[in-house]
């Protein structure tokens, strides 16, 4: 992937590309949120109500490059680990924090 371009808007041209991508229409295009320099869609961005229904996922990898490589990724195992490091981090920050708050109320005495 070389250069990559931002852009708010998805001419037809673009939305075919994404319908290929996907192997289906996607439902609530909005934008093709990032391309290649070729004008392949990597990341596109959908609404957040479609069909009348709450769509959490605002965007959307569908780039095949860059989905591959996160697929390896993924079976390597990386997501586990990178989400097992947030939790530590979480787990961390609310040791500290309660340690903080620990000394300040003891401060108070």
């Amino acid at each position: 992937m070389d250069v990559i371009s931002r852009s708010d808007t998805h001419p037809p041209q673009r939305s075919s590309a994404c319908h290929c991508l996907l192997g289906r229409k996607p439902r609530g295009l909005r934008a093709i949120a990032v391309s290649e320099a070729g004008g392949e869609p990597v990341v596109i961005r959908v609404a957040s109500v479609v069909d009348g229904r709450p769509f959490p996922t605002l965007y959307w990898l569908v780039g095949a490059r860059l989905s591959l490589q996160l697929d390896r990724l993924e079976a390597a195992g990386w997501i586990a680990r990178l989400q097992a490091e947030v939790t530590h981090l979480q787990t961390y920050g609310r040791h500290v924090g309660g340690s903080q708050r620990h000394r300040a109320q003891r401060a108070r005495f």
